[in-house]
Parts: C-alpha cells; sequence; structure tokens
C-alpha cells in the first residue's frame, strides 16, 4: 500500500484501482462495470467552462477546495464571472477576451455559486473547534494498494492525524492524539442527511475508506462526514455513522470486493449468470 500526497486528481480517476464509486457500480450493475470501466468505454466527464449550481459535481469541487484546502487555494483555481459582456460587439468581445487573458487558468464561477461557496466558508469558520480541526487536515490524500489481489484506491477530502487540541478532541470523541478521516458533502438537506447515506451509500464509502487506511497502517479512530447546506443560512453538520451501520457498509464492500475477484477471473462468466423472477410489492398510496 501507498500513501500519495499531492497526486493531481486526473491521475487518480485515470488510474485503473477500484474507488468505491466503482465498487457501487459494480454492485448495481455488473454489466455497467464490464462496458464502463473493464473495456473503458466510460466517457469522462468534460471539464466545466463555468461554475454554477446547477452543475452539482463542478459545484461540490469547489466547495470541497475552499473549506478543505483554504481561501488562499480557492482563489488560486476559481475567479468571479464579471456582469454580462456584450462580446457580438468589438468593446465587449476585447473587455472579455482581456479578462480571459488575466485570469491565469482560473475557472470562472457564477456569482451566484461563488457568493455561496463563500457563505458556506464563513459558516463553517464561525465555529472555532470546527475551524481549527480543518487547518490541521491534510487534503485529498491517496491511498492506494493491492488487497488480496484487488488493486483498490481512496482519496479522502481531509486526513487529520495527531490531533491534540482538547476541545476538539472532546467534541468528537477521541482520545487525545487520535485521527479522522473527514468527508465533506454539500445538500439541499443537511438536516436529513440519513436520506443521503441510504441513497448515495455513504455508508461504504466509509467503510472503505477505513478499510483502505487500515491497510495502509493508518490508525484512523473516526471517519467524519460534515454536512454543508447549499442554500442560506448554510447551516451544517457534523456526522459519524453508528457502529450498526459502519458494519452493514464493512459487510457490503467486503462482499462486492469478494465479487469483484471472481469477475476478474472470469468476466463473462459473472456477467452471464442467470436473471431470477423478482416480485415487487408498492405501498398502498395513503387514503386522504
Amino acid at each position: 500500500m501507498e500513501i500519495k500526497y499531492n497526486e493531481p486528481i486526473e491521475e487518480y480517476h485515470k488510474n485503473q484501482a477500484v474507488s468505491t464509486s466503482k465498487l457501487n457500480t459494480f454492485l448495481k450493475s455488473p454489466k455497467t462495470f464490464y462496458y464502463d470501466y473493464f473495456l473503458g468505454r466510460r466517457h469522462e466527464r468534460p471539464l466545466p467552462t463555468c461554475v454554477s449550481m446547477e452543475d452539482h459535481f463542478a459545484f461540490g469541487s469547489m466547495v470541497h477546495c475552499i473549506i478543505g484546502e483554504g481561501y488562499e487555494e480557492f482563489e488560486k483555481r476559481y475567479v468571479l464571472k464579471p456582469g454580462k459582456m456584450d462580446r457580438r460587439t468589438k468593446a465587449g468581445k476585447e473587455a472579455f477576451d482581456y479578462w480571459i487573458m488575466g485570469i491565469n487558468g482560473r475557472l470562472p464561477v457564477d456569482l451566484t455559486a461563488y457568493e455561496a461557496a463563500e457563505g458556506m466558508f464563513a459558516a463553517v469558520k464561525e465555529m472555532g473547534w470546527l475551524s481549527r480541526l480543518l487547518e490541521k487536515g491534510t487534503p485529498e490524500v491517496t491511498i492506494r494498494g493491492e488487497v488480496h489481489g484487488l488493486n483498490l484506491q481512496c482519496r479522502p477530502d481531509l486526513l487529520i492525524q495527531n490531533i491534540t487540541d482538547d476541545e476538539i478532541c472532546n467534541q468528537l470523541g477521541i482520545p487525545n492524539g487520535g485521527s479522522i478521516i473527514l468527508d465533506i458533502k454539500t445538500t439541499n438537506q443537511y438536516d436529513n442527511f440519513r436520506h443521503s447515506i441510504k441513497s448515495f451509500k455513504y455508508h461504504r464509502q466509509a467503510a472503505f475508506y477505513l478499510y483502505l487506511a487500515k491497510e495502509a497502517g493508518l490508525s484512523i479512530n473516526k471517519f467524519i462526514f460534515l454536512a454543508i447546506d447549499k442554500n442560506m443560512p448554510y447551516d451544517y453538520s457534523i456526522i459519524e455513522l453508528g457502529e450498526e451501520t459502519l458494519k452493514m457498509g464493512t459487510v457490503e464492500i467486503l462482499e462486492g470486493l469478494n465479487r469483484m475477484r471472481e469477475f476478474y477471473a472470469d468476466p463473462l462468466a459473472v456477467l452471464k449468470r442467470d436473471v431470477h423472477l423478482e416480485t415487487i410489492d408498492l405501498d398502498p398510496p395513503s387514503l386522504f
């Protein structure tokens, strides 16, 4: 197992190792995994030309940057897009071209998304111990290696080790000198994060990251979610999964990895397994 710091995100995504998202794809549909990843026919998400609230992936990446890596890094990578420029006119085109030359490769962000990112950052900074915790973290650390014949990888938003701040340790319920993995989630329903955990299989993510961290020799006390609402007043929750939920995630990923080993040994045999009749009952409609 290896731990890599400062690996470009493009290199991480290019690597063929199995990540949580690939494992979830496999568990949902081995055929989709076969075509997307085994045959390499998956089309990579195009790079955005401007970050907006509607582009959930790009907006989430920007929020990860400003909260996980700090405002200085945010300013190096993103820039507020100016007001409307009429590029049909000579003056408008010249103004736009001049602005493009000056942004030095930074990604433009529309006003609504920019203000939301700054608001979410300010909200988190208001909580003293949480702000100190985020400052202690190492962002985007790659953990990768072979485990029982499969190449696996994960990339925690923040790896926070050797925490000696008594207030932080008490708030998180970890011993002095303990370590955590922190994952940042943007949401429209921070107060109903339970639904997101179920929908997006976050219990598998937590279990997978803790599993790889242990295999890499890291002693991690907890996996913590920081779930932040995209909308004013940018409320947030700090969440850990219960013991039984983590156990369920661990069982699911280990079973999934065993099935993947069978798949890689004989992909076509796995794909040709019989499809069985399945019965689905819907809850009866409510009576008004």
